[in-house]
């Protein structure tokens, strides 16, 4: 990375702000991805359970989950 100083004196770097305002941005963009592939496989693991409940015999409690789907394709 060019135009970076390290200043030993201080425990520091000296970053230039357009640079920063960049990394910035990168950090929210992958934070934003990481929670997001947290919900998928949250929800993957849900759906697993529920299909391996099912062919266990054993009734899902709650909601059909067509219903819950139509609610959530509705809720945008």
């Amino acid at each position: 990375m060019q135009n970076i100083e390290i200043v030993k004196e201080k425990n520091a770097v000296l970053v230039p702000l357009k640079k920063w305002e960049k990394l910035q941005k990168e950090l929210v963009r992958l934070r934003r991805k990481v929670n997001k592939d947290k919900v998928l496989q949250d929800l993957r693991d849900a759906i697993i359970r529920i299909e391996s409940d099912i062919e266990n015999g054993r009734k899902p409690k709650g909601r059909d989950a067509r219903e819950f789907i139509t609610e959530l394709m509705n809720a945008k």
